[in-house]
């Protein structure tokens, strides 16, 4: 359980920024793009920009997640909130 937090946090932050960019920029191409015989290319370039944004964005998460199951299942993990924190502070630094 010590990692369910993180992980519900990086799925929403993941699911919500992929879906939102890919379904936007997907829309708009259709309208500007749709006779062109480069939809295809157009279509997975908005895929991989999605995910890649996706990805940035819900690392910090994941970064925590992962920290929280490295502890042992006796010990008490620091807080997420503790870990990001400390995680800014060294991307500052």
């Amino acid at each position: 359980m010590k990692g369910t937090t993180p992980t519900i946090l990086r799925d929403f932050i993941f699911g919500g920024v992929f879906s939102l960019v890919r379904n936007n920029l997907k829309e708009s191409a259709r309208e500007k793009y749709s006779k062109s015989k480069y939809l295809g290319f157009i279509n997975f370039s908005i895929d991989l920009l999605a995910s890649t944004l996706a990805t940035i964005l819900s690392s910090p998460w994941n970064y925590s997640r992962n920290i929280k199951y490295s502890w042992k299942s006796h010990q008490n993990p620091p807080s997420t909130y503790h870990l990001l924190r400390t995680l800014i502070e060294r991307a500052v630094a």
